[in-house]
């Protein structure tokens, strides 16, 4: 597969994401992006999830699909941020299918929990493959990409943090840091869309 094509599949990807989370969001009946997390677009017996999961699962995709670059590369580190990148699309697209939100007010459903941890690993997973893109990125001097793989890797981290620790306090905060991440995910592959390294035969 081309690099262009890759690079374009990126692009859409992020795209698909972001208008599929703005356009449900404004369809959805009294949900607020100040009070409310963007997994209780797909929560079960949301009024849109079903929707909302198709095109997130179409824009995930393509991310993972993009991630080819990553792959084609002939550095061993480069293909496993690759893979680690796939694999926490993967995951995430399991979780939303199977695995929804379940939150009652007030109480931690075991539902709720498995959600979460789906979740966390997905994160954790993704976060490992940025630490790897950014060994790649030093190995091939390609040091304005290292350096904003690094500023977003530490952005995104952070949040990850905050939402950890604002799930475990049923904290509000968990909506601010839920959309921090995701911004910062998406910017990711931005990032990657207009720095398609080409594959070394």
């Amino acid at each position: 597969m081309k690099n262009n094509l890759l690079s374009r599949l990126a692009i859409f990807g992020v795209l698909t994401i972001f208008f599929d989370i703005i356009i449900i969001s404004v369809i959805t009946p009294s949900y607020s992006h100040l009070t409310q997390t963007i997994s209780e677009l797909n929560a079960k017996g949301a009024d849109n999830a079903q929707i909302f999961n198709i095109f997130l699962t179409i824009g995930l995709a393509s991310l993972a699909i993009s991630s080819i670059s990553f792959i084609k590369q002939r550095s061993t580190i480069s293909k496993l941020s690759g893979f680690l990148i796939i694999l926490s699309i993967l995951i995430t697209i399991v979780m939303n299918w199977f695995f929804p939100m379940d939150a009652i007010e007030g109480v931690r459903t075991s539902a709720d929990k498995i959600h979460n941890g789906f979740i966390t690993y997905a994160i954790l997973i993704f976060l490992i493959s940025q630490v790897l893109a950014i060994k790649f990125w030093h190995d091939e001097n390609k040091k304005n990409i290292r350096n904003f793989t690094i500023i977003l890797f530490s952005i995104a981290l952070a949040f990850g943090f905050l939402s950890l620790v604002s799930n475990y306090q049923q904290s509000e905060l968990i909506n601010f840091s839920e959309r921090g991440w995701m911004v910062c995910f998406l910017a990711y592959f931005v990032l990657l869309s207009s720095n398609v390294v080409e594959y070394n035969k």
